[in-house]
C-alpha cells in the first residue's frame, strides 16, 4: 500500500491507469492508485479538478459497492471531496478487511464470436485490441481443480459466464449471466458468487467489466477441458466446443486467466439461449489454458 511519503501526483496515477487494461495485476494496480488518490484529496480540497482527471482514468461503469462508485456518488451529492475520500477509502478498506481469503486454481476454456486468432488476445508482445465484428459475444469456463475461500473448500467445482459487449460503447460495460456448479454447498455457492462478482478483489480483473450482472444461477455445467476437444455445457442455456485447433506460430495468451498464462488459440463454436442473451455461431474463436486467481 503506498505511503504518503511516496505519493505520485493525480495527474501521473491518472496517466498510468488510463492506458493500461482492466486484467490481473492491472486491476490489482488500480486499487493501489485509488488508495492513493483518496488519501491524498482527503488531505486537500483544493485537488477537485485533479480528482476528477483521475475519476475519469478509472472506470465508470462498476457495481454500486466498488469504491470508485462510492466515491463519485459522495462527490454527486455534493460531499467535499476530503469527506467523500475519507468515506469511500474506509468502505473499501472496511469491506476488505472483512474478506476472508481465497485460492483457487485449475483449467480454462471460452469461446467467442471473433475470428480466430481473437484480436483481443495478446500474439507475443503485441497488445490486443477491438473484437472482429464490433460486439463481442461470449462464453467462458473455469474448471476448478483446487480452491478454497476461508475454510470453505471450492475443489472440483465449475463456473461459467455467458456475456456480451460492443466496442463502440465500451468494452469495459459487460452484460453477462454467471453460472455456478449445481452440487455446490450453500456456503460454496455463496463463495463462488462473490469471487466472481469481484466482491472479493484479487486477481481476477475481468469482473471490473460486469456493469450488468443479469443472474447469478445454480446450473448443471458439464466441462470437458481436455487438450484439443474442449467443451462447455451449461444445461440448456449455453455451449461451446472446439472444432479444431488454430495453427500459430509463437505465443497467444488471454488477459481473463492472465497473460503469464499463455494457451492453445482454437477454431469454436458456440451457442446461448437464455434472455436477453440470444446468440450463435459457427467456426469462430476459442481459447484454451490453466488460471490461478488469489486475493
Amino acid at each position: 500500500m503506498a505511503t504518503k511519503s511516496a505519493l505520485p501526483t493525480l495527474a501521473q496515477i491518472a496517466a498510468k491507469v488510463g492506458s493500461e487494461p482492466i486484467f490481473a495485476n492491472a486491476a490489482m494496480q488500480m486499487d493501489d492508485c485509488f488508495l492513493t488518490a483518496v488519501r491524498t484529496v482527503a488531505t486537500n480540497d483544493a485537488l477537485v479538478p485533479q480528482m476528477g482527471q483521475v475519476l475519469s482514468a478509472f472506470p465508470i461503469h462498476l457495481p454500486k459497492w466498488h469504491p470508485y462508485s462510492i466515491l463519485a456518488h459522495r462527490l454527486d451529492v455534493g460531499d467535499k471531496p476530503s469527506s467523500a475520500s475519507k468515506d469511500a477509502m474506509q468502505h473499501w478498506e472496511q469491506d476488505m478487511d472483512d474478506q476472508p481469503t481465497y485460492h483457487i486454481a485449475g483449467s480454462y476454456y471460452e469461446a467467442c464470436n471473433c475470428d480466430a486468432v481473437c484480436p483481443c488476445r495478446r500474439q507475443g508482445e503485441v497488445p490486443g485490441g477491438r473484437s472482429t465484428y464490433g460486439d463481442c459475444d461470449f462464453l467462458l469456463s473455469w474448471r476448478i481443480i483446487k480452491g478454497h475461500m476461508g475454510t470453505v473448500d471450492l475443489s472440483g467445482l465449475s463456473v461459467s459466464i455467458a456475456g456480451t459487449y460492443n466496442d463502440d460503447v465500451g468494452d469495459d460495460i459487460w452484460a453477462v449471466f454467471i453460472y455456478i456448479d449445481e452440487t455446490a454447498t450453500g456456503p460454496q455457492f455463496d463463495a463462488l458468487s462473490k469471487i466472481y462478482c469481484g466482491q472479493t478483489g484479487g486477481n481476477l480483473g475481468v469482473t471490473a467489466n460486469f456493469s450488468t450482472i443479469l443472474g447469478i444461477k445454480r446450473a448443471e455445467i458439464r466441462l470437458d477441458h481436455t487438450a484439443g476437444v474442449e467443451i462447455i455445457n451449461v444445461g440448456t442455456s449455453a455451449s461451446a466446443q472446439v472444432v479444431r485447433d488454430f495453427e500459430f506460430d509463437g505465443r497467444v495468451s488471454c488477459g481473463i486467466p492472465g497473460h503469464d498464462h499463455p494457451g492453445q488459440e482454437s477454431v469454436s463454436s458456440l451457442t446461448v439461449e437464455d434472455a436477453p442473451l440470444a446468440f450463435s455461431y459457427s467456426e469462430r474463436c476459442g481459447f484454451a489454458t490453466d488460471f490461478a486467481y488469489w486475493n
